[in-house]
């Protein structure tokens, strides 16, 4: 369609996610690829000027929109806003003023477009220490009837408005309750609160968030959780000790942090002095300033100064020893599904294996998706969200017994 799109635009991490989101009317492909072709993708400028530019156009459309009484239509733009501003954040530093800009802005998008989605969808905040965790509590409808509830949170870089369209229409459709928050170390915490950083103890937080549900209308016992990428190690974390949780779905099941950055930069860490190690990681990076936002964004995430910072300062400040141990794994006992996409990579595979194996639960599977199989082998099935939530929640509905029959429109709660 667009001749000079540039490949490395196109193929970027945070540009696929931007498209993951189209099946949730969040995107469109002639918006998307024009998008692309604007974009210089040796440029951090250009990349957050053309994403923000078009936040703002999807704004102004959701507004007049509104203003006519289109509440559909604004709907759909404003969430669209969301994505489009959302990207521009990605791409710009955490140093810059317009890193917290445009995540204020993307927010503002969203939370417009809440009262207009279907069901009923509430923005919510679980006081927590110093301060307070965002998220979303969605439920099909205001009966106050007993439903499961799907908990699913966000990976490294995601925001918690990214993960309520992930999953949450689709669980709407299904009849379950949908709740999401970001958790120290997620995006959204710790743009609201800089102490807020990534923290080993997540079972902490995740006892705080799960009380708060608890009391919220509509939940009953049948609570599971699933997290997306880093989010997959979190669920793992969690479930060792948070025996509330009748299910979970670690998507990928990640269980050493360190052998996974270290694959991604050619396990090169041990193997190569200091000086060179450092050097290899930055000429890779200096090849994508996207792949600097998210580097520097990484280190902002864990409290870190993200100034002069060198790779080795990961390992050397203890990012090794983020390990779930044996010993915890063993105290899972729920029934767990793990998702995880065959391309993946072996070190990614071989965790998930892993974590099949030592698990105690009884019910335990580990799903792994293919291209011939089911159309994705992705991270997260982020090029077929539809194929994966198909997966998880038919796995859900069969262990809880649960199926879903919408009630005629004459007999639902108005």
């Amino acid at each position: 369609m667009y001749h000079y799109i540039n490949y490395c635009t196109v193929i970027s991490c945070h540009f696929r996610q931007a498209f993951s989101a189209m099946s949730e009317h969040a995107a469109e492909t002639g918006e998307l690829l024009y998008i692309a072709h604007k974009i210089d993708p040796k440029s951090r400028d250009s990349w957050v000027k053309v994403w923000s530019e078009w936040g703002n156009k999807m704004e102004k459309f959701g507004n007049e929109c509104l203003k006519k009484g289109h509440k559909i239509s604004a709907r759909d733009n404003y969430i669209k806003a969301w994505n489009y501003f959302s990207n521009a954040e990605y791409g710009s530093l955490p140093s810059e003023p317009r890193f917290q800009k445009n995540w204020e802005k993307s927010v503002e998008c969203m939370h417009k477009a809440v009262p207009l989605q279907e069901g009923v969808l509430e923005v919510i905040k679980i006081p927590f220490e110093d301060g307070y965790l965002p998220g979303y509590f969605w439920r099909p409808d205001e009966s106050g009837k007993k439903r499961p509830t799907l908990i699913c949170v966000g990976g490294n870089e995601s925001n918690g408005e990214q993960i309520l369209l992930t999953s949450g229409p689709a669980a709407i459709r299904r009849g379950y309750n949908y709740f999401t928050f970001e958790y120290p170390g997620h995006r959204g915490a710790v743009h609201l609160n800089p102490n807020f950083v990534k923290r080993p103890d997540q079972q902490v937080p995740f006892k705080t968030a799960i009380d708060f549900l608890e009391k919220l209308p509509g939940v009953d016992e049948r609570i599971a959780l699933t997290g997306m990428s880093w989010g997959g190690y979190v669920t793992t974390k969690v479930a060792a000790y948070e025996k509330r949780l009748k299910a979970i779905m670690p998507n990928t099941p990640m269980i050493d942090w360190w052998a996974v950055f270290d694959a991604y930069i050619g396990n090169r860490i041990n193997l190569l002095p200091k000086v060179l190690f450092n050097k290899l990681v930055n000429w890779k990076v200096s090849k994508s300033p996207v792949k600097e936002s998210l580097f520097q964004y990484g280190w902002w995430a864990l409290g870190w100064n993200h100034e002069n910072l060198k790779m080795t300062d990961w390992y050397e400040k203890g990012i090794q020893d983020w390990k779930i141990t044996d010993e915890e794994l063993k105290n899972i006992t729920c029934p767990a599904l793990g998702l995880i996409g065959e391309n993946e990579g072996k070190v990614l595979v071989d965790q998930g294996n892993h974590f099949l194996k030592t698990i105690s639960s009884k019910n335990k599977q580990l799903y792994k998706f293919t291209l011939e199989k089911d159309g994705t082998s992705d991270h997260c099935q982020i090029d077929n969200r539809g194929r994966g939530n198909q997966v998880m929640f038919d796995w859900l509905d069969d262990l809880f017994d649960y199926r879903y029959e919408p009630a005629p429109p004459s007999l639902r709660v108005k």
